[in-house]
């Protein structure tokens, strides 16, 4: 896969084709990176769903825009390419992967921005406001995205 470039200023590019209502949805975000979604050895060990990372192949994606770190905002994704699925899900939680559609945009939580350091490399979340009483992810957006080459955004 040719992997989409961005600019270096919050402006996405490369949405030719796109409905006008993806284009809406992500207007005013911050590109943290592109890759496939998934999350570290140690979410899964810790049965929690708070942090999520963008790999190339083997290596992680270093994500951008760390200074946003701290501001209460909706991270999601935009699915740039599918491709099947091969994680089990979470049974005891009934959640389990579905197939997006290139093009969607997929809000994985909404809070206050952090990065975390795992073995393998950056890791980012949304940790929720005191007003919110949930996860900090949404487990059934990860699984709809897990997987899948994606835009991942911050959208204050």
């Amino acid at each position: 896969m040719k992997w989409p470039k961005l600019r270096s200023s919050s402006v996405i590019i490369g949405l030719d084709g796109l409905p006008e209502l993806f284009i809406k949805q992500l207007d005013g975000c911050a590109p943290l990176g592109i890759g496939e979604l998934n999350s570290s050895a140690a979410e899964k060990v810790m049965d929690r769903y708070a942090t999520v990372m963008l790999c190339r192949g083997p290596d992680v994606v270093p994500l951008d825009r760390k200074h946003l770190a701290g501001r209460v905002g909706t991270l999601k994704v935009q699915v740039l390419e599918i491709r099947p699925s091969a994680h089990c899900g979470d049974g005891d939680r009934g959640q389990f992967p579905t197939p997006p559609k290139v093009g969607e945009i997929i809000v994985l939580g909404v809070g206050r921005l952090f990065f975390e350091k795992d073995k393998g490399g950056d890791c980012v979340g949304v940790e929720p406001t005191e007003d919110q009483s949930s996860e900090c992810l949404d487990p059934h957006a990860f699984y709809r995205a897990h997987g899948q080459i994606v835009r991942l955004l911050f959208c204050p």
